[in-house]
């Protein structure tokens, strides 16, 4: 209980922090401004789009809500000193990270809520609304473990170098995800299938196609393993930042 009431106080305080800084959040969700732009493509057709292709979409901005911008975030928190100050109480790492994904979920949820309805009104995507909470709810607990990287890479990263690194990972995930491009390797096409990424866009993917079997065991397997994975590393980066700081 009392571990619950700290995430939900550090939760409040940084969702807080968050609104007071509007240009970081109003440029994370400006992403989903460009939705309804896909209209103005030549020879679009609205009977022809897809709750797959919303799928892609949903995945580009979640991935640089979660990587670019909370990496590019704790790296500046980090200069700023806001960090020095919660490593001066006993906060265990866990509760703060628990906090901070958990406030950044909620902007993630926000994000694809908004993409949905955009995609159903502007795009014309119909689906029933199971699908869409299924979808949902797939996109929001899969992006888990890898807000927790994104909040890792915060820790690792030098503030100003940062933000170049992490704009650079974002042409690196459709790799890992394991998008069809016509210039991959055969060899990356056959190691992607090692990729928590990959496994994460199969997962969802599956999800929209009511798609259920061992495949899916799988995918979700291989994303609990990259959430213990992420999780105990980014812990270790914490503390190491902590005892750096003292």
């Amino acid at each position: 209980m009392t571990s619950a009431f700290l995430v939900f106080v550090v939760s409040s305080l940084t969702t807080t922090q968050l609104r007071r800084t509007p240009t970081f959040l109003l440029g994370t969700l400006s992403i989903v401004g460009f939705v309804p732009l896909l209209k103005l493509q030549p020879g679009f057709q609205p009977e022809q789009v897809t709750i797959d292709q919303l799928i892609y979409l949903c995945g580009i901005i979640l991935f640089t809500i979660v990587i670019e911008r909370l990496g590019k975030r704790v790296a500046i928190e980090r200069s700023e000193g806001w960090l020095k100050l919660l490593k001066t109480t006993s906060l265990p790492p866990v509760v703060y990270i628990a906090a901070k994904i958990t406030s950044l979920l909620i902007v993630c949820a926000v994000a694809i809520f908004s993409v949905f309805i955009l995609g159903y009104w502007q795009l014309g995507i119909h689906a029933s609304l199971g699908l869409y909470l299924s979808v949902f709810l797939g996109l929001i607990i899969g992006i888990t473990p890898f807000a927790i990287l994104g909040l890792e890479l915060g820790y690792l990263l030098h503030p100003k170098s940062a933000d170049s690194i992490l704009s650079l990972s974002l042409f690196i995930i459709p790799f890992a995800c394991g998008v069809p491009l016509p210039f991959k390797p055969e060899l990356m096409q056959d190691l992607v299938s090692l990729s928590p990424f990959y496994h994460y866009k199969e997962l969802v993917l599956s999800i929209a196609q009511s798609n259920s079997g061992p495949r899916v065991i799988l995918h979700l397997l291989w994303l609990i393993w990259a959430f213990g994975f992420f999780g105990l590393s980014a812990v270790w980066v914490y503390k190491r930042d902590r005892a750096i700081v003292k």
